[in-house]
């Protein structure tokens, strides 16, 4: 879950792909303070797993799963062009 203010800007359950976050309306808010995440643990009985490719599921070897491997911003620009 992504926070702002202390309140949840985003939630997200896993489907195996990038979690994005568009924070172009939260810019006012960011300037000020600090975006807080809280993952909690994937456990293997987790209904929304049936829903996902046999490759998106990870191992779980009967245990909780929480794997951040990267954390990237990167900025996104729309701009109109003109001919």
């Amino acid at each position: 879950m992504a926070f702002i203010k202390g309140q949840l800007a985003q939630d997200e359950f896993y489907h195996g792909e990038p979690w994005t976050i568009g924070l172009k309306r939260y810019y006012d808010d960011l300037k000020t303070d600090p975006q807080t995440f809280y993952f909690r643990p994937l456990q293997w009985n987790a209904p929304s797993l049936r829903d996902l490719p046999k490759q998106a599921v990870p191992d779980f070897k009967n245990v909780p799963v929480v794997d951040i491997k990267d954390v990237q911003v990167i900025p996104e620009y729309k701009f109109n062009i003109k001919y």
